[in-house]
């Protein structure tokens, strides 16, 4: 059986990640976007989303050099 992802989130850029739950991510993501798949699929490849009040990113992506922003309004129109 595999495991889900965690998600962390940082609500101030002087503070450190926090581990939030699955359910909370899901939460606020369809809050913001309503369509999660297309957000989801680009935090897969790297990607951390932004909105005004956080940044969201996958735990196991921090590692990655290589990380984009993720423009809630285009992801919401894909």
């Amino acid at each position: 059986m595999s495991k889900m992802p965690r998600y962390e989130v940082r609500y101030d850029a002087n503070e450190g990640w926090i581990e939030i739950s699955d359910l909370e991510f899901m939460d606020e993501l369809y809050k913001l976007c309503r369509r999660v798949t297309p957000v989801i699929k680009e935090m897969i490849n790297g990607r951390e989303f932004r909105t005004q009040e956080a940044v969201y990113r996958l735990k196991w992506q921090h590692k990655n050099r290589q990380m984009t922003e993720i423009d809630p309004n285009h992801a919401s129109t894909i």
